[in-house]
């Protein structure tokens, strides 16, 4: 899916995402007590978050969410900073500024025309992550 094409969808679905999650809510609860322990003290990019954390978030010393769609990033909760960005192309953020990069339930969404598109998109997106990751950080896909 072209940039073009994905953004308007997310801005779309935006205003019925959360009510279109809760079957995933069995999902976050298995997960959240290591990704919990993963964000404690950290500072945490979040990647296509839509405004839904499978974690607490206030255990994390600073959390930024990055999404294409600016209707996405409305529905992130105060206190959390926000990007408007690809997850291919991350170049508003630093080099080396978190401990923590998650995606959660969001790496499918990079894709390409083809599948070999697709590959190097999200190939792109896990290479971005690596930039913006401190050394020694953690980089979560689920």
């Amino acid at each position: 899916m072209s940039d073009a094409l994905s953004r308007p969808h997310f801005d779309t679905i935006a205003a019925r995402y959360a009510g279109a999650t809760g079957a995933l809510d069995p999902l976050y609860d298995a997960v959240r007590g290591e990704l919990d322990a993963a964000v404690a003290g950290k500072d945490v990019l979040d990647v296509g978050s839509g405004g839904i954390f499978a974690y607490d978030r206030r255990l994390a010393a600073s959390v930024t969410s990055l999404d294409l769609s600016p209707a996405m990033l409305a529905r992130v909760p105060s206190g959390v900073a926000t990007v408007v960005a690809d997850a291919r192309d991350m170049s508003p953020l630093a080099d080396a500024s978190f401990d923590t990069v998650v995606f959660s339930l969001s790496l499918h969404h990079v894709v390409g025309g083809s599948l070999a598109e697709t590959e190097e998109a999200q190939n792109t997106a896990v290479a971005e992550a690596f930039r913006v990751m401190r050394p020694g950080g953690r980089l979560i896909l689920y």
